[in-house]
C-alpha cells in the first residue's frame, strides 16, 4: 500500500471539493493509496501541513486552487525532499490547470492521477517565495 497526503482547501472556488471528497478518497483507495486528509483553514495551512506530514509519503496532491497548488510545492522545496505531486483543480479559474491541459472536472482530475505518469517540473525561488 502507498501512502498519500491529500491538502484540501474545503473553500476554493465554490466549495466542490467537498461534494465529492468520498469519491476523491475512494478512487485513491481502490488504487492502494493510503490517504492521509489534511483540510486547510488559512493561508499558510498547506504549506506548513507538507513540512509537517509529507516525509515518507508517495505522493501528494493538492485539491483546491491555484494558491493551494502553489502552497504545497511550496511546502516540498522547503522540506527538500523530491515527492510526486498530483493537482486536484477546484479553484475558481484553475489557471494552472489551463495552461497544462489537466482536467478541470474533479473526478478526472483524480482518475488522470490514479492512472498517469509523473512528468518533471521545475519550481524557482526568489527570496524566501517559491514560485510554479
Amino acid at each position: 500500500m502507498k501512502n498519500l497526503l491529500l491538502i484540501i482547501n474545503p473553500r476554493a472556488g465554490k466549495r466542490k471539493i467537498c461534494e465529492h471528497l468520498s469519491d476523491v478518497i475512494g478512487l485513491f483507495n481502490r488504487a492502494d493509496f493510503r490517504v492521509e486528509c489534511y483540510m486547510t483553514e488559512a493561508q499558510g495551512d498547506a504549506t506548513e501541513a507538507v513540512k509537517r506530514f509529507a516525509s515518507g509519503k508517495d505522493l501528494v496532491v493538492a485539491a483546491g486552487g491555484d494558491g493551494t497548488l502553489n502552497e504545497v510545492l511550496r511546502g516540498l522545496f522547503l522540506l527538500g525532499e523530491e515527492i510526486p505531486v498530483g493537482y486536484i483543480p477546484a479553484g475558481s479559474t484553475n489557471d494552472f490547470a489551463s495552461t497544462l491541459g489537466l482536467s478541470g472536472d474533479i473526478i478526472t482530475a483524480t482518475t488522470d492521477i490514479v492512472a498517469g505518469f509523473p512528468h518533471s517540473y521545475d519550481i524557482g525561488r526568489f527570496g524566501d517565495r517559491c514560485f510554479s
